[in-house]
């Protein structure tokens, strides 16, 4: 289905509602050495669709010309991952670069953060260098282990 999708034009952009899931870090992040990048995306249920977690998995459908069977294999997950919190959009593609494909910023995903992993060693002037003009919109941040509890949370002292 995958396929599919793209040979038509189609791509799935997918979100977590939080990034303070130390899991999450771990695996999407490279072990805390990437970075997070937190998006303002419209309260637009048409648009951007909440992934449903569920314990089993369905009966492949019968018909996949029919919508609803298609966006329900879209949009559920086995339930262990229900910790990402997961969100998709499913956006046309533009053309490839080098094989990978890029959306731009806009009001249905504004750049509103950019959380520095606590590993990541990329310093404050080389991401707002990569920002270019966004980077006085943009607020930057580092994250750290939480003291008491298995959580990411802000680094008070900072980003160097």
């Amino acid at each position: 289905m995958r396929d599919q999708l793209a040979s038509d034009g189609i791509g799935i952009l997918c979100f977590s509602a939080t990034w303070s899931d130390p899991v999450i870090w771990a695996h999407y992040s490279d072990k805390h050495k990437g970075i997070c990048l937190g998006f303002e995306i419209p309260d637009n249920k048409d648009l951007y669709r909440r992934v449903r977690y569920e314990p089993k998995r369905l009966p492949f459908p019968s018909d996949l010309d029919a919508s609803a069977d298609a966006r329900d294999i879209l949009l559920i997950k086995y339930s262990n991952w229900a910790y990402e919190q997961e969100l998709r959009v499913c956006i046309h593609l533009p053309q490839a670069e080098n094989g990978l494909y890029f959306c731009d910023f806009d009001d249905t995903m504004r750049l509103e953060e950019v959380i520095v992993g606590a590993k990541c060693t990329l310093s404050r002037s080389e991401i707002t260098q990569a920002l270019g003009p966004l980077a006085d919109q943009i607020a930057l941040m580092k994250a750290r282990a939480g003291f008491t509890k298995f959580e990411i949370v802000s680094d008070q002292r900072g980003l160097k």
